[in-house]
């Protein structure tokens, strides 16, 4: 009755029971919360910049690669060009 009655006041005044048992257990359960916390965090960080680190490379036929193949032509386009040369070695 008295550990019962103990334990009410400690909730309303905010301060440890008489056990001071259970409240180093706590404390040590907060501590391996927040540990397991952190951990999960740095493997979150660790996955989306592999992932960042990644989809470059995934994408890379999404865009533009020149090669020989003429797909469409300004003529077909109705549109105005002239032809470029380059000089090269």
């Amino acid at each position: 009755m008295r550990q019962h009655f103990a334990s009410h006041v400690a909730l309303i005044w905010n301060f440890e029971p008489f056990d001071s048992g259970t409240a180093k257990k706590k404390k040590i359960k907060q501590a391996q919360k927040r540990e397991i916390r952190n951990v999960e965090n740095v493997l979150l960080i660790f996955i989306c910049a592999i992932t960042l680190l990644l989809i470059p490379g995934c994408l890379n036929n999404r865009f533009y690669q020149p090669n020989q193949t003429f797909y469409h032509t300004p003529d077909q386009y109705n549109l105005h060009y002239e032809e470029v040369f380059f000089k090269s070695k």
